[in-house]
């Protein structure tokens, strides 16, 4: 696996690869001319990211990503993203995701649009961490979002999210689709950010497998100094 990412400019090339266990775990590596940098686990709310090269270890919540990148990212759209699964940003069942949902036809594809309505999770008071970011989702703001479906395999081609009053956009676009037991993956996935923060980032994907008995295991130097970001 190959991943460019573009941030404000600077362009950083690394590969690596990755791997899911479904609705659990996400883990992530990465080399640079075959010096290994770093991985990194993710986890329902949490993750653990290693930095080789200083031997850090680097601890802290989902909501960090978000802010990281400016829009709402849990677990569940990280593992959408990363096997090309139609998602919005608030999966929750209790939720009705859409208030609005339409279809269409646009660039030869299949268009599905909808607006959702942008609710605040039910945090704990007393969990001041999560204040912050309470206050921040206390706007009842609306997200646009659009699903592009190939018209012949019914694959996801691209999906937009824009986040109408603050601004925020999100572009995802798969291609260089292959069939691994009956289902297709995308060898080639692009991100776009645009709003207060700018980035780019292009995975292209080299081997695809599909439930392999693999071995989840994430070991830690005690040696590494731990550091916890929020």
């Amino acid at each position: 696996m190959a991943v460019s990412l573009t941030n404000d400019g600077n362009t950083t090339t690394v590969r690596g690869s990755y791997k899911i266990r479904r609705d659990s775990i996400i883990q992530l590596y990465a080399q640079k001319m075959a010096i290994p940098l770093g991985k990194m686990e993710v986890n329902v709310d949490s993750f653990r990211m290693v930095y080789f090269l200083e031997q850090e270890l680097f601890v802290g919540k989902n909501n960090y990503l978000s802010k990281l990148l400016g829009i709402d990212v849990d677990f569940g759209v990280l593992q959408a993203l990363l096997s090309n699964k139609m998602f919005s940003f608030r999966q929750d069942t209790r939720d009705k995701d859409f208030k609005e949902f339409s279809c269409d036809i646009e660039d030869e594809m299949y268009k599905i649009s909808s607006i959702r309505d942008q609710r605040i999770r039910s945090f704990n008071k007393n969990e001041e961490k999560h204040e912050r970011y309470r206050n921040r989702l206390d706007e009842g703001r609306g997200i646009k979002q659009d699903i592009y479906i190939d018209p012949d395999s019914f694959v996801v081609r691209r999906m937009v999210f824009k986040d109408i009053e603050n601004n925020k956009g999100l572009k995802l676009e798969f291609s260089n689709y292959e069939k691994v037991m009956d289902q297709w993956f995308p060898g080639s996935i692009k991100m776009q950010v645009t709003g207060e923060k700018q980035l780019e980032l292009s995975i292209e994907l080299s081997k695809i497998s599909l439930n392999d008995e693999t071995n989840f295991g994430f070991s830690v130097s005690p040696k590494y100094k731990k550091k916890l970001i929020e």
